[in-house]
């Protein structure tokens, strides 16, 4: 909480700004949680070689999360730009959470590189 309040207060926020200062930075910084889990696993398993998997990963959550949330948040809810946000947490949360699930079954270490 101390750390929060120095980086908010390094910049001279206009009244309104300071209220929601903490909401913007929960909005922004922590969906960078799941996106963070689903490039360190990501990156291990095709260090390993899983390259199939992390490929077919990818498209599950590009093709299949990310493209059709876009088009639903952007243009039929109207959320502009925080629809596209938003779209990229949910497809960062697919691919994380199937990477991790790869990463302890512990398949990805039988395969030959």
């Amino acid at each position: 909480s101390i750390i929060l309040e120095c980086m908010m207060n390094m910049h001279l926020l206009g009244e309104a700004m300071q209220k929601k200062r903490l909401v913007y930075f929960m909005i922004l910084y922590l969906p960078m949680l799941p996106r963070t889990a689903s490039i360190i696993f990501g990156s291990v398993l095709r260090a390993a070689g899983d390259t199939r998997y992390t490929s077919l990963a990818s498209v599950v959550g590009v093709w299949l999360a990310r493209t059709p949330l876009i088009y639903y948040w952007c243009f039929v809810l109207d959320y502009g730009i925080l629809g596209v946000y938003w779209s990229f947490m949910v497809d960062y949360c697919i691919r994380g959470a199937l990477y991790a699930v790869r990463y302890y079954r512990g398949k990805w270490m039988s395969i030959k590189v």
